[in-house]
């Protein structure tokens, strides 16, 4: 009776995904590298130290860079990402895809409903989707202040009437993680990002994953 029990607590749980939400930089778009060469850029403007350990920083969240490498305080942050942006926007065109990422889209395009979530501007989330051939995004969300993602996963959920375990969020930091916990939402780390998989098992990642296969299987075992 118990096995019974088990395998339709399963089988409910699997039809009740109806919606994945994407972050885009380091889970969709290899831009660390990118990202990491326009803080440094303004590093003498901001007076900090150019960071050029990329290990370093892969362990630690968006919060403790912010606070202890770059020693900005709240109010500065507006400024500064403007700046950031504003350095960045010529670098779009060098924005790739992480290998294996466009297929894991493809293969779940028309399977479920399909979100983009992300701070980055949305000339540079558009570029990538139009280079990819990705048209399968049922809306992006670009442009979303670093740290206040939750608010904006709760008004989606609200917006498509959706139930917090009716969704699954992909990210690749701490920062991701700490804005799904506040809404509820399961979350799936992918360790190629900004944070390591020790960094997202920390911050209690439902599931961290190292590969887009990985993910892609991990995501059909939940909707098949």
């Amino acid at each position: 009776m118990m096995i019974f029990l088990f395998l339709a607590a399963i089988k409910s749980e699997r039809k009740n995904m109806k919606a994945i939400i994407f972050d885009f930089d380091g889970t969709l778009a290899d831009s660390l590298l990118l990202g990491l060469e326009g803080v440094n850029q303004l590093a003498p403007r901001f007076k900090y130290q150019p960071i050029t350990d990329t290990d370093y920083i892969r362990q630690k969240g968006m919060r403790k860079i912010v606070k202890e490498d770059l020693r900005l305080k709240w109010y500065q942050l507006p400024l500064y990402i403007h700046a950031l942006k504003k350095v960045l926007i010529p670098k779009i065109d060098e924005l790739e895809l992480y290998e294996g990422l466009p297929e894991v889209v493809r293969t779940l395009s028309g399977k479920t409903h399909l979100f983009i979530l992300t701070s980055n501007i949305r000339k540079a989330v558009d570029h990538v989707v139009e280079k990819y051939e990705l048209d399968y995004f049922e809306r992006i969300f670009a442009g979303i202040p670093a740290f206040r993602k939750h608010r904006v996963l709760k008004k989606l959920l609200s917006r498509y009437d959706l139930g917090a375990d009716q969704v699954v969020y992909i990210g690749d930091e701490v920062r991701d993680v700490e804005a799904c916990r506040k809404v509820g939402i399961p979350v799936i780390g992918v360790s190629w990002g900004l944070n390591d998989r020790n960094a997202l098992s920390a911050a209690n990642a439902d599931y961290v994953v190292d590969t887009p296969e990985e993910l892609l299987k991990l995501i059909q075992s939940k909707i098949s």
